[in-house]
């Protein structure tokens, strides 16, 4: 995926108070399991980050489809950003993910992210449960 200069523009721009542009190359990464499947691979998750990194990706994409977010638990997901955004350290931008069947726990990722110095959010309209169009905005 590569991003352009263009910067998303929201619904409701007096809402916003700090938008960033984004632009490069942008990569939804994996997320790196055990080789038994049990437990997100830390040393091999990180190793991937700087891989990405240095092979010249400008934005990294956490927790979203391409990293199994559905098949994470609450906890895998709050670490698995943690490690993501540490290992980033400012090397690139990091969107993180925050979707989630309740929209609840889509705050609290949201939140989490922001805490942990994520450039940008990736929220989804609600899904299951298809909402209208004007309850996308």
């Amino acid at each position: 995926m590569v991003c352009s200069e263009a910067t998303v523009k929201p619904q409701s721009p007096a809402k916003i108070t700090n938008m960033i542009k984004l632009s490069g190359i942008c990569t939804p990464i994996c997320t790196v399991f055990s080789e038994d499947g049990s437990r997100v691979d830390e040393s091999a998750q990180a190793a991937h980050v700087d891989t990405l990194i240095e092979a010249g990706i400008h934005i990294i994409a956490v927790c979203g489809g391409t990293g199994e977010f559905s098949f994470l638990t609450r906890q895998e997901r709050l670490d698995l950003t943690e490690l993501v955004a540490k290992q980033i350290d400012g090397r690139a931008k990091l969107i993180v993910h925050a979707s989630a069947v309740m929209t609840e726990e889509t705050i609290e990722y949201a939140k989490h992210a922001e805490g942990v110095g994520a450039d940008c959010l990736l929220v989804l309209p609600p899904y299951f449960e298809g909402p209208t169009m004007d309850g996308c905005y």
